[in-house]
């Protein structure tokens, strides 16, 4: 009897369990088939407002047909908005240098995938929204996953194993170059963004991924360019596996290689003028403004203090557009730090962690995780919390998920405070801060112009000035946290920077973001395709003659 019982309890269960099956299964096939319907709307598909508008701005950006050897590469992001600026400006280009308009799809990585994807990308690659739209105002196809082929598959192997023997720290990683390529940087930057890290796991096999995607499309964008002319590059960026690479390989084969919607200022950013980096070359500011005739420096003084008063007020210029608020502009009357007597605080400006560290030329810390643990960890192991009471400003326009990394930080040392992230930072004055701590923000001018040190450790926009103190190596990083309390604003030179301000924010400003078609930077509007449509203003004819006026000041 004993026996049946627990074969009719056995059988009970595995019909219980049999129907709980079902409704999971019908679960994850719904999600599957959400996910699927996601992508191809994402790709394949724009929304009727996108169609309307896009529909009527297509006779402006039709190109006509050109025989020409010389090849203009284009960039074609998903994004209708970023997508429109890329092709306005490469038809602009195109006319102006008499160069065949081919354009670049960012997809060579997936021949880096299983053989069926592989199979499907090359099939339907040709097929997806921006394509479309590229090939019907008369850009060919330049480069993309249909552009790979064995040879390039053999070429990276090769490459790929001395590249495996050499990497063996994150420093070997950022140094890693081929050609002058900046492989390493760009597969450190692509790994924290896609992988949503802090830092790199050189153990981790997406990592590997990475780099193997990043040696194959140098593979084949060095063999495209060897067997084409290409002349100019359009990117949306000039950072990131995607974006980097071809950026680089453009630059060692001659070509001019622009960066649109990830300039600082509209419309375009020279990389191949610029170092090979997104970033404004800011070493020649001083030499620059020495060629200004006299009343023009005085004057441009004016404009650059005027410019850091105003934005110490809560004002958000051109220059610091892109953040989601001005970190002066919040209430601060009842705001206070619980300092202990006898201690002064050192405040830490934490970074977006995984947003593109690697920009300038170089940096004392691998990354953003390390710069501000190795920071804490000299701070507690040398006994330095007796004389500062440390702060920890979260970015504003960090990502989400990095609110978890903060939390972790808070975990692991117990002297440090959280701010929150709308603290004034006016505010901070009145506490008399020992220094301000970043590796490359803004604060190093706005917080230096209010009296208070700031300790930066690495190329930065004010580096071709004084009026910081910038570390070049850990040593001399770690001495002035060390000795921060004994730092100092030398106020003869805070005139530097009126200087800097000046020359980063407004000499470099060719076109104001008010005077820019696509509305970059601006607040999301999330009705009705708002934020896909900022170009439903655009006028090509008037656009031409804003680049023109911008390459003429620049000639």
């Amino acid at each position: 009897m004993t026996r049946f019982l627990q074969e009719d309890h056995c059988g009970s269960s595995q019909s219980g369990i049999g129907a709980l099956q079902v409704p999971l299964q019908i679960f994850i096939t719904l999600s599957i088939m959400k996910k699927i319907y996601e992508i191809l709307k994402e790709f394949f598909f724009y929304s009727g407002e996108e169609k309307k508008y896009l529909g009527s701005k297509i006779p402006d950006l039709k190109l006509e047909e050109k025989e020409s050897d010389s090849i203009l590469l284009v960039d074609l992001p998903h994004v209708s908005n970023q997508l429109v600026e890329n092709l306005a400006v490469a038809k602009y280009l195109s006319d102006e240098g008499g160069l065949k308009p081919c354009f670049y799809q960012p997809n060579v990585y997936y021949a880096n995938r299983s053989p069926w994807i592989r199979f499907i990308g090359r099939c339907v690659s040709g097929y997806m929204k921006s394509p479309r739209l590229a090939k019907r105002l008369g850009f060919s196809h330049g480069l993309s996953l249909s552009s790979v082929s064995k040879v390039d598959f053999y070429k990276r192997d090769k490459i790929l194993g001395e590249a495996l023997k050499s990497i063996v720290s994150k420093d070997d990683l950022i140094d890693y170059k081929v050609k002058n390529v900046e492989v390493g940087r760009a597969v450190y930057d692509t790994y924290l963004r896609v992988t949503k890290s802090v830092t790199v796991d050189l153990e981790s096999s997406r990592l590997r991924q990475l780099l193997d995607e990043a040696i194959l499309l140098l593979c084949v964008s060095e063999r495209v360019f060897s067997e084409n002319n290409v002349k100019c590059l359009v990117l949306g960026h000039s950072v990131y596996n995607n974006w980097q690479i071809i950026s680089d390989v453009g630059i060692n084969f001659g070509a001019k290689v622009y960066v649109t919607f990830n300039s600082r200022f509209p419309p375009l950013h020279a990389v191949h003028e610029n170092r090979g980096l997104q970033t404004i070359d800011h070493t020649q500011y001083r030499k620059a403004f020495s060629e200004l005739s006299e009343v023009e420096r005085v004057r441009s003084i004016e404009k650059g203090k005027e410019l850091v008063e105003n934005r110490l007020k809560g004002v958000l210029d051109d220059g610091v557009v892109y953040m989601a608020k001005s970190a002066y502009s919040s209430d601060s009357e009842h705001l206070t730090l619980d300092v202990q007597s006898g201690r002064r605080p050192l405040v830490f400006m934490l970074h977006a962690f995984s947003d593109s560290p690697h920009i300038y030329k170089d940096m004392v810390f691998p990354d953003f995780w390390e710069w501000i643990v190795q920071s804490l960890d000299f701070i507690r192991d040398r006994g330095l919390t007796k004389s500062y009471e440390i702060y920890l400003k979260p970015h504003p326009n960090r990502f989400e998920y990095e609110d978890k990394f903060i939390s972790q930080l808070d975990d692991m040392y117990e002297f440090i405070n959280i701010l929150n992230d709308d603290f004034n930072n006016k505010k901070l004055v009145e506490f008399n801060p020992a220094a301000i701590v970043s590796v490359y923000g803004s604060v190093a001018a706005e917080f230096t112009a209010m009296g208070v040190p700031v300790i930066l450790c690495g190329d930065n926009p004010t580096a071709a000035y004084d009026f910081a103190f910038n570390a070049a190596n850990k040593d001399a990083y770690f001495g002035l946290l060390e000795n921060s309390e004994r730092l100092e604003v030398d106020k003869e030179k805070v005139e530097q920077v009126y200087e800097f301000m000046y020359m980063h924010y407004i000499h470099n400003s060719k076109l104001s973001f008010d005077e820019y078609p696509f509305k970059r930077w601006r607040p999301r509007e999330v009705t009705n395709g708002g934020f896909n449509c900022r170009y439903r203003d655009f006028s090509y004819p008037e656009f031409s003659r804003q680049l023109d006026r911008f390459f003429h000041e620049n000639s």
